[in-house]
């Protein structure tokens, strides 16, 4: 055991045509025709957004001739809105820009459609790491001694499912924030993260054997482990984490967040300078400092993987 001394988101005008009686002279009308009125999104003619665009059809089919979807046809709708994208392939012009609205996530399946950051864009916005956000796993002090202080039992590892389309992978980015402990790893590789210590993101590789504290973060199709405190072990303070990577995820399976302590102690938080309490912003329980060592797992992209 470690000793607690030394260890740590037209009008139309539809031209009415005078129809002349034989022996009567022209008349002209003033009818106005609606043959495509202007969705709640925006005038006719242009791509507009509704409550109906949601439904993620092209050019607002949800709603082009009702107006409904709030994406009406109109001009935008014709043939004059079709472009080609730069290095080739058709688009549509969504604003000043010429977009493949089969994969642009914030033009999904029709203009200004945009999928949220846990969802990728097959055509339509599809959910898949939403069980990823806010993953969180917590080591809490449950004494007062320092530097090192007691945590426990360790708790059970965080396992959720990533959705998706079946037989389709992802590539998600994610953000990993918290305060951890350093811990030596070996054989690992880098693990390409980029952010405030983001040479802690390893991947694979094996935990040294020792009682510092290993986080570990497991895909398990395609089979892929990372640590997310890779460093030296020995140390009897802790370091705050906040980068970002990019992770492959098959839809269906299984992602952990785990840790392993040997000996039920951490180091408590504190940092290296003058062993004052570290806080991470905009995440619990900012504005105040957790009071033991936590790592948080949120999503900021998904898109299929090439």
């Amino acid at each position: 055991m470690r000793s607690t001394s030394r260890r740590r988101t037209v009008t139309g005008s539809a031209l009415l045509s005078a129809v002349l009686v034989a022996g009567a002279f022209a008349c002209g009308f003033d009818g106005v025709g609606s043959l495509d009125a202007p969705g709640p999104g925006g005038p006719a003619g242009e791509a507009g957004v509704g409550p109906g665009s949601e439904g993620g059809g092209p050019e607002g089919q949800d709603g082009a001739t009702t107006g409904e979807g709030g994406s009406t046809s109109g001009d935008a709708g014709d043939a004059s809105t079709a472009c080609t994208r730069d290095g080739g392939g058709a688009g549509v012009t969504c604003g000043a820009e010429c977009v493949d609205t089969a994969h642009n996530r914030l033009h999904c399946g029709g203009c200004s459609v945009a999928c949220d950051e846990t969802s990728a864009c097959e055509g339509s916005c599809v959910s898949v790491a939403s069980a990823l956000h806010g993953l969180r796993y917590e080591l809490p002090c449950l004494d007062g001694n320092s530097p090192y202080c007691n945590a426990g039992n360790t708790p059970a590892a965080k396992v959720v499912t990533i959705a998706g389309t079946a037989g389709k992978s992802y590539t998600v980015t994610i953000r990993v924030r918290g305060v951890v402990e350093q811990k030596t790893y070996n054989g690992e590789m880098t693990g390409n993260a980029q952010g405030t210590n983001a040479a802690f993101f390893v991947a694979g590789g094996s935990p040294a054997n020792d009682l510092w504290n290993a986080y570990s973060f497991k895909i398990a199709t395609p089979s892929k482990t990372f640590y997310l405190n890779g460093g030296s072990s020995g140390h009897d303070y802790v370091d705050a984490v906040d980068y970002t990577a990019a992770i492959i995820a098959a839809a269906g399976t299984s992602v952990t967040l785990d840790a392993s302590s040997s000996d039920s102690n951490i180091a408590r938080n504190r940092d290296q300078a003058n062993g004052t309490a570290i806080i991470i912003p905009s995440i619990k329980p900012a504005p105040q400092a957790f009071n033991g060592q936590f790592v948080q797992i949120d999503v900021l992209t998904v898109a299929p993987a090439p």
